[in-house]
């Protein structure tokens, strides 16, 4: 009774639907979960790419000593990481994480948007240094969204983050000019 009240519901094109589907539901089912398959397998490399790039920050970070400046680090983590990466090519997820992609490894570290800005956050995640009071809450709450979407293989939902910092800015402005406390700058 459910089933012809469901068909009924669905319509004339509904109905070929669904008979499409359970007459070809093993292909279907085969061709959805290899497409998983596959999208799981850019995703956890790409986690495995971040992490990898992050431990080679903390490297860079540690040769340089207690309390190394981000810029430096960055500059040498990016000409280490270009060397011992020239001749590779990754797989990650595409820009909307429908499919994969096949980039230059050695260019990754532009095309995940990994600054200066992003390895001060790394190193104050890994590190403890610098402490969490040196960033304006805006830039922290940037840096930190792109460290999470990347660190869980998501690049679709990472918004650049010099645009973030300007929505939260305008947003804090906003609030002032109604009159709201800003919080205070550290």
């Amino acid at each position: 009774m459910f089933q012809a009240l469901f068909e009924l519901m669905l319509g004339k094109v509904g109905r070929a639907f669904l008979a499409f589907y359970s007459e070809y539901s093993p292909f279907i089912n085969a061709a959805a979960i290899v497409y998983g398959g596959i999208l799981v397998y850019a995703h956890n490399n790409l986690r495995a790419l971040v992490r990898r790039m992050e431990a080679m920050i903390v490297e860079c970070a540690r040769d340089l000593g207690a309390s190394p400046d981000p810029v430096l680090v960055h500059s040498r983590f990016a000409a280490r990481w270009k060397q011992e990466h020239a001749s590779r090519t990754a797989v990650i997820p595409s820009r909307r994480d429908l499919w994969l992609t096949r980039v230059p490894a050695d260019g990754l570290p532009e095309l995940l948007q990994i600054r200066p800005d992003y390895v001060r956050m790394a190193m104050h995640k890994m590190l403890g240094d610098p402490p969490a009071r040196s960033f304006r809450p805006a830039v922290y709450r940037a840096w930190e969204h792109l460290r999470h979407q990347l660190l869980i293989g998501m690049r679709a939902g990472a918004r650049d983050p010099d645009e973030l910092i300007a929505a939260m800015e305008e947003r804090l402005q906003e609030k002032l000019k109604r009159g709201r406390k800003a919080p205070r700058k550290k």
